[in-house]
């Protein structure tokens, strides 16, 4: 019979759905090599990526459950994606990978497209510390940011200072070059990673009054170096208030929810720019407001 063309047959394989390519990858060497290559990976994420499901976690008794959604499906079937009979918490999803904090001492990166996870175990001598999943979209690489927890930093004299490891690359843990060690403390377990850029909440030292400031840090995960980001006078609620990160028109944006007539959103565009959205649940409106200068 006649011989399909390789790159009809990889066609073909692209349109197919996650779980039925890694099922396909033991049918021949051939479909296991062009289904493993860096070219079709990077066109399949594509394309996947037009069509984004929802992904729903439901806790019962000693399992977590995972369903898929499509978003915009009337009658969606729902599919359960994994089951884990571990306590997982902290759950964050950074451009196809979910990363968990299984317990103190490891960290759970899960592909839900194929079903598989990896655990990967916390620095050594490290008792307590924040980790971080960032993707760097213009080397295709996820990495593992290990930041040390303001308890730990107090508490124990020889916690050493942030850490990243490359996911894939058979690598150790190692030390960020040029960072230093002692000005910088992992708050919270939340963060976002936007466009190459990972951030969280830290409390960093001021030298000047010898006090610890709470900011926001931001880490460019392909050149790996941080730089904060303060808090604008403007949110002074934003310093002490509950809030989680998140991506507003693909720029960083903190939600706050202390009130529950109203909600403020906080849009860092640049140092010379901030956006402040206010919105009225019971009207279903918004109010945007721009501030230009210097805001800090």
């Amino acid at each position: 019979g006649s011989i399909i063309p390789l790159d009809v047959t990889r066609e073909i394989l692209l349109r197919l759905p996650a779980k039925s390519l890694v099922r396909f990858r033991c049918v021949s060497k051939l479909w296991l090599s062009l289904t493993t290559e860096p070219y079709f990976i990077k066109s399949f994420t594509t394309r996947t990526s037009s069509r984004p499901r929802l992904l729903l976690s439901f806790g019962k008794q000693v399992t977590r459950l995972f369903f898929s959604l499509p978003q915009h499906e009337i009658n969606p079937d729902v599919d359960k994606c994994l089951s884990h009979n571990d306590d997982l918490s902290s759950y964050h999803s950074v451009h196809g990978l979910i990363s968990f904090n299984k317990d103190c001492n490891h960290i759970v990166v899960w592909n839900p497209s194929i079903g598989q996870h990896v655990t990967i175990p916390e620095p050594e001598n490290s008792r307590h510390g924040l980790r971080y999943l960032g993707y760097d979209p213009f080397g295709d690489t996820y990495k593992l940011l290990f930041i040390p927890h303001i308890t730990d930093s107090i508490h124990n004299r020889d916690s050493f200072g942030p850490r990243v490891l490359t996911l894939g690359a058979e690598e150790s843990w190692r030390i960020i070059e040029g960072n230093s060690t002692t000005t910088m403390h992992g708050l919270t377990v939340s963060w976002k990673c936007i466009s190459g850029v990972m951030y969280y909440e830290a409390y960093i030292n001021n030298n000047e009054s010898w006090r610890m400031e709470r900011t926001i840090m931001s880490f460019n995960v392909r050149f790996e170096t941080f730089k904060p980001i303060k808090f604008p006078c403007c949110a002074d609620s934003f310093r002490t208030g509950e809030h989680h990160l998140l991506s507003y028109n693909g720029r960083l944006a903190l939600l706050n929810d202390a009130t529950v007539t109203s909600e403020f959103i906080y849009v860092a565009v640049d140092d010379k720019e901030v956006h402040i959205l206010y919105y009225d649940p019971k009207k279903n409106n918004t109010r945007s407001f721009k501030f230009e200068g210097s805001m800090y």
